[in-house]
């Protein structure tokens, strides 16, 4: 258990030396998450955020203006811990931005939210691991204007988050590939518009857990890769295998099927077009699915 802040001290607490832990107030409001038992111990205890406010958002003008401060966390089945805020810090004239750069990064590592002659907001996005407090994925999120999220929910091994936006450009926008599209608003209309969002767990932490066990079934080379990639695996049997390739957010970027006819399995795709980063590859076969990733560079 920590001991007891002295001299009025916030109660910061990082026993053992967990991964994460910001021992200073870096400018501003700044965040912070704690750990406390059943019976009220402090287990740990961090500031996260930079040198500008955290949590904080403006919405409308003039006498109309309200002030919105919001914060949410939740905790899924595996204690992995997701906080969800708004930061300034990373707008101009700021020395230390949000920490969101700790890779894999999410739709973006800077601000976008700094317009010539406004100061905007931008949503930020951070997950823990519940036992070592390492910092799983963390990035801002948003467009050129004031965002705000509103709230943050787990179901199954996906992560939701709803909020307003006053963005009319560079907001993450990527609508469900269903054809006829259900519903798809890729414009703000207007003032603030709300916004949802939905991330998958495996693009922002790796392979998802019930995937590990699998992802060797078929080998990716070269891996990094800048034109090409071969998949490749050995089984018996004829069938038809379904490739499918997908970027961080989830987005479908190569959907075919080929007919197995022999021992050994091999396809090419072409990612010479793809931006750098990270990619996943699914493969569905034999009513089994396998996942793997690769990297663009």
């Amino acid at each position: 258990m920590c001991a007891v802040p002295v001299n009025n001290g916030f109660p910061l607490c990082n026993p053992g030396g967990l991964s994460f832990f910001q021992g200073n107030n870096s400018g501003g409001f700044d965040s912070f998450i704690a750990k406390l038992t059943t019976t009220q111990g402090l287990v740990w205890s961090s500031f996260i955020g930079g040198d500008r406010d955290e949590t904080y958002g403006i919405f409308g003008s003039g006498v109309n203006n309200f002030l919105h401060t919001n914060q949410k966390i939740i905790v899924n089945d595996d204690d992995d811990i997701i906080i969800v805020g708004n930061t300034l810090s990373g707008t101009t004239g700021s020395v230390i931005d949000y920490p969101a750069t700790v890779s894999p990064t999410y739709f973006s590592s800077n601000i976008h939210g700094d317009q010539t002659g406004a100061v905007n907001a931008d949503a930020y996005f951070t997950m823990f691991d519940g036992t070592t407090q390492e910092i799983l994925h963390t990035s801002y999120f948003g467009g050129k204007g004031l965002d705000n999220v509103g709230n943050v929910s787990f179901f199954q091994d996906k992560v939701y988050m709803t909020g307003g936006s006053q963005s009319t450009t560079a907001f993450p926008i990527n609508c469900p590939a269903t054809f006829p599209n259900p519903y798809c608003q890729s414009i703000i209309t207007g003032g603030t518009d709300a916004f949802i969002s939905q991330l998958r767990l495996d693009g922002l932490t790796g392979i998802d857990e019930n995937d590990k066990d699998n992802s060797d079934f078929f080998t990716i080379s070269p891996n990094p890769s800048n034109n090409n990639i071969n998949i490749s695996f050995v089984a018996n049997g004829n069938y038809d295998v379904e490739i499918m390739v997908y970027d961080l957010i989830g987005k479908t970027l190569v959907s075919k099927t080929i007919k197995k006819q022999s021992h050994n399995f091999n396809a090419r795709i072409g990612i010479a077009d793809f931006s750098n980063g990270v990619y996943f590859v699914q493969l569905n076969l034999n009513g089994n699915t396998y996942s793997s990733k690769f990297i663009k560079q």
